[in-house]
């Protein structure tokens, strides 16, 4: 499994980025089977939203965001 960083997209305006991320899975030029959100609030706590195949636990979402966490400590980020 090789794990990368998605580019990103105008920072400043979450809702294109995310439509960006979406039609490079619709298209296939992202292969993504599980995915999962962590959005940040003004109002509140740091909230999550997992999606993917099934099945989808909440050990595999703690797995995506502990690796994920690994890769921006690390300065593999190859997003900027």
């Amino acid at each position: 499994m090789t794990v990368s960083a998605f580019k990103r997209y105008k920072l400043h305006n979450i809702p294109e980025a995310l439509r960006q991320v979406a039609n490079q899975i619709e298209h296939g030029d992202i292969d993504a089977v599980r995915c999962c959100l962590v959005v940040e609030t003004k109002e509140g706590p740091v909230q999550y939203r997992a999606f993917g195949e099934e099945p989808f636990t909440r050990a595999h979402a703690i797995g995506l965001c502990s690796t994920a966490s690994h890769i921006l400590m690390s300065g593999q980020d190859d997003s900027e």
